[in-house]
């Protein structure tokens, strides 16, 4: 049946995150990463009723960074390889409303992991930026949220990092 209304918003691809590091040595980083992966949301209205669809997907990760040693101490670039595995969450709710009204919501989780080589570039004592290239894989949901049973793939990502205490400098 031809809609009266409709909206949509389709979203795929790595959306943003939060990452907590912390220096474990000089050149190596424990990181804590929450992201969102992909979000989506659709209305439709028909003369029989009206539809409803939302749907996100979202990742938490414990990785570790790796900077080359030959870029550590004082140096403004730090090149590194990292990784990470944990969950990856996705949701999705639906409503059917007409004479009668169907709704369904599911939650499903997959196990996965992310490498990525990037680079950090310092641009205070404490502000950096960074730019990195990653890809996640996962396994599959068991059905799919979204459309999708598994959002693994490539990402790009550009960092802007607050760096909290004093430094080793200081000791």
């Amino acid at each position: 049946m031809k809609a009266l209304s409709y909206s949509s918003m389709p979203g795929s691809g790595f959306l943003g995150g939060l990452t907590y590091g912390h220096w474990l040595e000089e050149d190596l980083a424990l990181t804590i990463t929450v992201g969102a992966m992909a979000l989506e949301a659709e209305t439709r209205v028909t003369v029989s009723g009206t539809s409803a669809h939302a749907a996100a997907v979202g990742s938490f990760l414990l990785g570790l960074r790796h900077y080359f040693s030959s870029s550590t101490g004082r140096s403004p670039v730090r090149p590194y390889l990292g990784g990470g595995v944990g969950i990856y969450r996705g949701s999705q709710d639906d409503v059917i409303s007409g004479t009668t009204v169907l709704a369904t919501s599911r939650q499903e989780t997959a196990f996965g992991g992310r490498l990525a080589v990037g680079s950090d570039f310092l641009l205070s004592r404490h502000f950096l930026t960074g730019l990195a290239a990653g890809y996640n894989l996962m396994t599959d949901f068991e059905a799919p949220i979204g459309g999708s049973r598994n959002y693994g793939g490539p990402e790009m990502s550009l960092d802007l990092s607050y760096l909290f205490g004093s430094g080793a400098a200081d000791e």
